[in-house]
């Protein structure tokens, strides 16, 4: 099916030199002509002399992820000092000296009748501390993935096509969609 742009001129107007103008079309697909009806063959797919194609840009959106860090947990020890209590028995030896009476027809042996000392030692439980470090808890630090759906915006540019023409006091847009894939790019 071919289209008029009804504009009712021919492309001399524009300076074209031809009774059509092909606005950037591919080959196979429907032609915009000016002032008259033309189809453009499949079997042409070279650009004539008589041809001017403007291409016709956009922008798309490329979306891509990369591993950032977001933040962090930190878990600081500190050393706290308290004193601990405890109560241990202990043992000791304790002396009592006492004098007895004795048999006075015992015999002395070995009286030397010199100064003498005599040394009993006392024994007594004394408390040692040893300290050990054990394990009293855990800290458990455990990471987790979840996902979400982050809407994120960008504004992207894209061009429209005004086609004007001489001679006339109506000016018309055409607004060509640059997302048709018939749409030939130089």
């Amino acid at each position: 099916m071919a289209t008029s742009s009804g504009l009712g001129t021919s492309a001399a107007g524009m300076g074209l030199g031809t009774s059509a103008a092909t606005m950037g079309l591919g080959a196979g697909a429907e032609t915009i002509g000016v002032g008259t009806e033309t189809r453009q063959s499949a079997a042409s797919t070279e650009r004539r002399s008589d041809e001017v194609a403007v291409p016709v840009h956009k922008e798309e959106l490329d979306v891509s992820k990369r591993d950032v860090q977001s933040g962090e947990v930190r878990i600081h020890k500190e050393v706290v000092e308290e004193v601990k209590t405890v109560s241990v028995p202990v043992r000791r030896e304790r002396v009592s000296v006492e004098r007895r009476d004795v048999n006075p027809d015992r015999p002395a042996m070995n009286a030397s009748f010199q100064d003498e000392t005599v040394v009993v030692p006392l024994h007594a439980e004394e408390v040692e501390l040893h300290k050990r470090p054990v394990v009293s808890e855990e800290v458990v630090i455990r990471k987790d993935e979840i996902e979400e759906e982050r809407r994120v915006a960008e504004p992207l540019r894209h061009e429209e096509v005004d086609v004007r023409t001489s001679g006339e006091e109506d000016t018309r847009s055409l607004n060509l969609n640059p997302d048709d894939p018939t749409l030939r790019r130089s």
